[in-house]
């Protein structure tokens, strides 16, 4: 009960921030490209927001601490998409489409890489760890939905996303599926899951639809079989990496429910060639992970971030990176600019992420 309360009171004011952050986001925007920046490090940035002090006139460039992540000042042009944006969408509650559905993961009754599809995770008497929270209602099952790659586009990997959402909802709807139209035009067949509202459950879910995807990579045209990626937004980010920390490879769910029955499934690697923390970090709610030891124990993927200078959690982005940095995980990322938490696929982030996956598949593929 006193476990449940502490989760209550972090994802209310996990969600209350990023209420916050989503209704002001219009005045938070620049109001266009042509703005005098100035350095600003790592340590300054976390000391004004500590003290804020008076309201400042200029727009001050932040400097990473990491020499791998880069500094982006989203053009007007950018700006004003996101400042036309209907925020709503971010906070609608996504579910799986029924209509689509075609079997398990396990049991698929067809698979069919040209249209979208809906795979659901886990057979109905044999799910580990039971229904998750939020806005879910009881008995609800997790599921994957294809986005596939347009027919006349060649396939360059797979990327599996998880929505942010505070693990109160699954906003996919702002973030995951306009991701996906993007990546899938570049070459990658995407695969948004529709996870149970918890980082543990979310990221034994994760690995699930990993390994399916795995499992039929050919289907899918992959060049390799570890040409796959796995990404998340917010609380999805968390329970991606959680799922890279605790359950990839081939780690059983069993270790989590005893009562589960694997499956030949389960014996399928759940491992990806990178990782992709899109306003996230490992860790939990709110608070990234510092411990080295953690980070290097787990044999992390390289790992692309992409996060607003706005955002309430930069200081703990920063830690997050500094940590993976010294544990030995390869890091890259970008910081927009005077951007909020929440801004989905918009920013320009997609063009590093891009040429951060190739790499990543091709380092995969040699390996």
């Amino acid at each position: 009960m006193i476990r449940r309360c502490r989760e209550a009171i972090v994802v209310a004011l996990a969600l209350a921030a990023a209420t916050f952050l989503l209704a002001g986001c219009r005045s938070a925007a620049p109001e266009d490209s042509n703005v005098t920046l100035v350095t600003k490090t790592a340590q300054e940035a976390t000391e004004a927001e500590e003290d804020p002090g008076a309201s400042q006139t200029e727009e001050e460039m932040f400097v990473s601490g990491s020499n791998h992540v880069t500094t982006y000042v989203p053009s007007a042009d950018e700006v004003a998409r996101i400042n036309a944006l209907d925020w709503s969408a971010a906070s609608q509650h996504m579910t799986p489409d029924a209509t689509r559905a075609a079997g398990t993961v396990a049991h698929p009754t067809g698979i069919d890489p040209t249209t979208s599809q809906v795979f659901y995770l886990w057979e109905e008497d044999n799910m580990p760890g039971g229904d998750g929270y939020g806005y879910d209602d009881p008995g609800f099952m997790p599921a994957v939905t294809t986005v596939p790659v347009p027919s006349d586009t060649p396939v360059v990997g797979a990327v599996l996303l998880e929505a942010g959402g505070a693990f109160q909802f699954r906003g996919a709807q702002g973030d995951c599926y306009p991701t996906a139209e993007d990546l899938t035009a570049r070459g990658y067949q995407c695969f948004v899951v529709d996870y149970r509202l918890s980082r543990d459950l979310g990221a034994l879910d994760l690995a699930r639809a990993t390994r399916f995807v795995r499992a039929h990579w050919e289907e899918y045209g992959l060049p390799h079989a570890d040409a796959i990626a796995v990404m998340g937004y917010s609380a999805g980010g968390i329970a991606a990496g959680q799922m890279l920390l605790d359950w990839d490879g081939t780690t059983s769910p069993a270790l989590f429910d005893a009562a589960y029955d694997p499956d030949e499934l389960d014996a399928v690697s759940a491992d990806a060639a990178a990782d992709g923390m899109i306003y996230s970090f490992y860790g939990r709610l709110s608070v990234a992970s510092k411990d080295m030891a953690q980070l290097r124990a787990g044999n992390l993927p390289p790992t692309y971030f992409a996060f607003g200078t706005r955002d309430p959690f930069v200081s703990e982005f920063e830690a997050n990176i500094a940590a993976l940095e010294a544990a030995g995980v390869e890091v890259e990322g970008v910081v927009l600019q005077g951007w909020p938490h929440g801004f989905g696929a918009y920013g320009g982030w997609i063009d590093g992420y891009d040429a951060f996956l190739r790499r990543a598949f091709d380092a995969a593929r040699n390996d």
